[in-house]
């Protein structure tokens, strides 16, 4: 700030006197253009009183050249003054240069000045941080200490809470075995029995078939004539016997399908009971890999 204002009082008067040359030639230059305009107007009316015209456009003319003159000097003299003005500024420019280069040295003295000074700074908040991030990492260690031990307690409630859940379905998988067996050798022995009924059944019918079939040969081929017995009679004793084995056949029957439905609702408990197992052992399996889990999250 020391050296731009002699600087500016130097700049300063050749500002000013070229300020006042422009002005000067404004001046000038606006009476040419007016002398000029009036030549122009003379000019335009050349036929009409020629010879006065003449002179006075010689007259105008000549003030232009006198007026040119003027301008052409005052256009060197500031040409002069410019270049004077040039070298000056030459001088100053130098000088600034100069200022410009001891402002530099001293700028660079000063900026490594600060950068100590902020190198110190930023060591001290370094170290500050880290002391802080030393304490925080400490509070929150003992917080994630605490946390870690909330939380095995937690898991061992849940694991010891699934480890009698598990014990509970191992036994009820135990009770179901033991009545699936049950009922299996019972469903076995009941299917044994129906089968034995349902093949003695079928013996039975078989041989009714068979007992049908011979009465009624008997009856195509049965003799016109035996004694103490009459045409009427052996009609009459045919059709009765042969609708006591139509209805023994048909209960037989009856007691058939029986047995056959008995047996397929047998076997469709027997697929409930197993879907039960299954179903109660994908349990089991899901509660020992979530205890799996715990472990080893643990």
């Amino acid at each position: 700030m020391n050296y731009l204002l002699p600087l500016m009082m130097l700049v300063l008067p050749f500002t000013m006197q070229h300020a006042k040359a422009v002005n000067a030639d404004s001046l000038l230059e606006a009476e040419r253009f007016h002398y000029y305009t009036k030549f122009r107007s003379l000019k335009d009316t050349i036929t009409v009183n020629t010879w006065v015209n003449m002179k006075r456009m010689n007259d105008h003319l000549e003030k232009i050249v006198e007026i040119d003159n003027v301008l052409f000097d005052s256009i060197r003299s500031a040409h002069q003054r410019d270049s004077l003005a040039l070298a000056a500024q030459q001088q100053l420019n130098q000088r600034y240069n100069d200022l410009i280069m001891e402002y530099d040295k001293l700028k660079a003295r000063t900026d490594n000045d600060l950068n100590m000074m902020l190198y110190l700074k930023m060591a001290v908040g370094v170290l500050a941080a880290f002391i802080v991030l030393l304490i925080f990492m400490l509070i929150g260690r003992n917080a994630v200490n605490k946390r870690n031990k909330e939380k095995a307690e937690h898991y061992e409630a849940i694991f010891e809470e699934k480890r009698l859940e598990a014990e509970a379905f191992q036994v009820e998988l135990d009770r179901m075995k033991r009545r699936e067996k049950e009922f299996r050798d019972e469903l076995e022995k009941g299917m044994q029995l129906n089968m034995e009924r349902l093949q003695g059944l079928q013996e039975k019918c078989d041989q009714l078939e068979e007992d049908k079939r011979r009465l009624e040969q008997s009856a195509q081929y049965f003799p016109e004539s035996i004694p103490g017995k009459n045409d009427d009679e052996k009609i009459a004793l045919i059709p009765e016997d042969a609708g006591e084995m139509t209805e023994m056949i048909r209960t037989l029957s009856e007691e058939r399908d029986s047995l056959i439905n008995l047996a397929g609702q047998l076997q469709k408990k027997l697929e409930n009971e197993m879907a039960r197992r299954t179903a109660l052992l994908e349990r089991i399996d899901a509660l020992v890999q979530n205890l799996s889990q715990i472990g080893k999250a643990e």
